[in-house]
């Protein structure tokens, strides 16, 4: 008898939490972030053109080749004479080589091949992506390795 007593005197005393309403403030701050947040600008998409091919002749679409490696080096004219390692694995994030080098060849009607291999990031694949985007590239060809 004394047990009961006992039992229901402890499951009186019980506290019960009624998490509906931390649940509802926790929907209300994930919609606030979501809402209040903004892309970076660096990681927006690239607006691109696609080259028409009619009437424009062979020497104006020759494109300048880049080439992501396996290991993240990124190569300028990959497979020819005059091919050029312009960042390596370690280099960071503003590929400064890269963006030099685009700036020199940078030309109307000229277009990029870009080259990305298995096994390379894709963070280093939107580097380079990037740099494009800020030297004015806008016909960019993509192939995965």
């Amino acid at each position: 008898m004394m047990r009961r007593k006992r039992d229901q005197m402890e499951e009186a005393q019980a506290v019960k939490v009624d998490m509906s309403s931390m649940v509802d403030l926790s929907f209300l701050l994930l919609v606030y972030f979501l809402v209040t947040t903004s892309l970076l600008a660096k990681e927006m998409d690239l607006p691109m053109a696609l080259p028409s091919m009619a009437g424009e002749s062979a020497a104006e679409l020759s494109p300048v080749s880049i080439r992501v490696e396996e290991d993240n080096r990124v190569v300028l004219h990959p497979g020819q004479s005059f091919e050029e390692v312009v960042a390596s694995a370690e280099d960071g994030r503003e590929l400064s080589g890269l963006r030099d080098r685009l700036s020199m060849l940078q030309s109307v009607k000229q277009g990029v091949q870009l080259d990305v291999k298995d096994g390379a990031s894709y963070q280093r694949f939107m580097d380079v992506m990037n740099c494009l985007r800020d030297g004015g590239w806008e016909s960019v060809g993509i192939t995965h390795l």
